[in-house]
């Protein structure tokens, strides 16, 4: 028969800061978490600001140098679904970048639709390199619960 010997196990000591920052990591990765239910999916370099208005949400997305054509607005399985690509069509034949910060290429934000949205009523437009898309929501009246009559003996 063989004889266990005890092990001693070392802890690590962290430091407070270590420990402070510890904390915060946690923190951020919560808040995160609970954002990105409201700001969706990111796939490329293209950011969204949400409204609430009285009536309806406001999604406004800056795309420079895009074309309405460029674009993809969609609903799908209680998503709103933007999609593009910006295209670089210019010809670097002797050019000599020092840097270069525009982006191109495909871009794609999926926001998940609240649950009073009005699906059949989202509007989107695209004005000056900005797009803008509109849902409309039900008024609190109508998000009212109504009882429901049990039948039956």
């Amino acid at each position: 028969m063989s004889e266990t010997k005890p092990v001693k196990v070392e802890h690590e000591k962290q430091s407070f800061k270590e420990r402070f920052s510890g904390i915060f990591d946690e923190m951020w990765e919560k808040i995160g978490q609970h954002h990105h239910g409201i700001s969706g999916h990111v796939a490329g370099d293209v950011a969204a600001d949400l409204c609430d208005s009285k009536d309806c949400y406001t999604y406004s997305m800056d795309l420079p140098g895009m074309d309405r054509d460029d674009v993809n607005v969609a609903v799908e399985s209680g998503r709103l679904v933007i999609r593009g690509e910006k295209q670089d069509e210019r010809s670097e034949k002797g050019e000599s970048y020092v840097f270069r910060e525009r982006r191109f290429g495909k871009f794609e934000r999926s926001f998940s639709l609240p649950a009073n949205a009005r699906e059949k009523n989202i509007e989107a437009s695209f004005k000056n390199g900005v797009l803008t898309v509109k849902i409309p929501y039900k008024p609190d009246k109508e998000k009212a619960a109504r009882k429901i009559q049990v039948s039956g003996g």
